[in-house]
């Protein structure tokens, strides 16, 4: 089975190469390929070759090596032997985000991840929290913007906080 589509998260065209999408059924991998830019157009493609029998359920899952994190999406078709699909005109695989925060067009698992990953490399400095999440805290020792978008972020023990003083939703050390 081989297939050609855009991936968009939550209705959003994906246009950057650094996505890797994969095919599994169960937790066997069956094919993987990365997001590939279509000539001189904005469009960004992923063409995947999927192994399989007749009637299995194949998930696409999405993963972002600049991150080293899967994203929390995922996507099922049934598997048909022979076919290919989106090959005159790709069709588009919408995953659904579940992710708690995301700095650009970076998804993460947790606030404290986005925390982490916030200034390096090519990441910005504004976290944007998507949903209600809860945690046991943040360390801050960095300068960045937490932007609560309208959500609520639960605080859980154990807390962050220096030794003996473990009680603290967000430590933000000096200097940031």
């Amino acid at each position: 089975m081989s297939i050609v589509s855009t991936i968009t998260i939550d209705g959003v065209p994906q246009n950057r190469t650094n996505i890797e999408v994969a095919a599994f059924c169960g937790n066997e991998l069956r094919g993987a390929t990365r997001l590939e830019k279509l000539g001189n157009t904005e469009i960004y493609l992923a063409s995947i070759y999927v192994g399989g029998e007749n009637g299995e359920t194949i998930s696409f899952k999405l993963y972002d090596p600049a991150i080293d994190m899967e994203l929390n999406t995922e996507y099922t078709t049934e598997f048909e032997g022979n076919t290919s699909i989106g090959e005159s005109e790709p069709f588009s695989i919408n995953f659904i985000n579940q992710s708690v925060a995301k700095i650009g067009d970076n998804y993460f698992n947790t606030l404290e991840a986005a925390v982490q990953a916030a200034g390096t490399g090519e990441m910005g400095t504004t976290i944007t929290l998507l949903k209600d999440a809860e945690g046991s805290g943040v360390v801050i020792n960095k300068s960045l913007t937490i932007d609560f978008n309208g959500k609520t972020y639960t605080f859980t023990s154990p807390a962050v906080g220096s030794n003996g003083t473990p009680t603290q939703g967000f430590q933000i050390l000096k200097d940031n």
